[in-house]
């Protein structure tokens, strides 16, 4: 079986590692809290810069010319056929 050994220590590498990280934590909430993250965000990206851009005017064309009006020919005088049938009566 093993035995691990206990450092009896106050202050082992675990602890401070512990430590460090909880100071991190601590700087980034003041630093977002005191308004530190705006600060360096406008020294680190620069200012957006934009430019008006006009609205092309774009002249209408006229509308098109109205379709041709064309006449019906006369309709051809055909007589109906006579009903006729072949079936045997």
């Amino acid at each position: 079986m093993t035995v691990y050994v206990h450092d009896s220590q106050f202050f082992t590498r675990r602890g401070a590692v512990l430590v460090v990280i909880l100071g991190v934590h601590l700087f980034l909430a003041w630093a977002l809290a005191t308004g530190l993250a705006r600060r360096v965000m406008e020294v680190i990206a620069p200012p957006i810069q934009t430019d008006i851009v006009e609205e092309r005017k774009t002249e209408k064309e006229p509308p098109p010319p109205p379709p041709p009006e064309f006449e019906k020919p006369p309709a051809a005088a055909a007589a109906a056929p006579s009903p006729s049938s072949s079936l045997p009566r």
